[in-house]
């Protein structure tokens, strides 16, 4: 299954459930699909966001078993929600999540 998160400032981007809700937690929220962050809230989700991929702990439990190169690591697959996050937080937007087929 997949997760899609969207705002009014950026194209949606969709993930995989496990990575979504991964980084959702590294951004301090629950696994509660659908959910969103207020946009006076984005700038604090997306800074924890960025320190848990900085400091390491974006690994997610398939990453860390996996043994072969062809993993995305959980710094690159970051990037389209980082990017989505910034620009809620420049436009003062708020960030919305729901299962894929929700949104589409």
């Amino acid at each position: 299954m997949m997760i899609t998160f969207s705002t009014q400032a950026s194209a949606n981007i969709t993930m995989f459930r496990e990575d979504a809700l991964h980084m959702l937690n590294m951004m301090g929220h629950t696994n509660t699909v659908p959910g969103s962050i207020l946009a006076a809230d984005v700038p604090e989700a997306l800074n924890r966001l960025k320190i848990a991929v900085d400091a390491g702990r974006g690994e997610s439990p398939v990453a860390a078993a996996a043994t072969d190169d062809s993993v995305v690591s959980p710094a690159t697959r970051a990037q389209p929600l980082i990017h989505l996050m910034s620009d809620a937080a420049r436009e003062g937007k708020n960030v919305l999540w729901a299962d894929a087929t929700i949104l589409d």
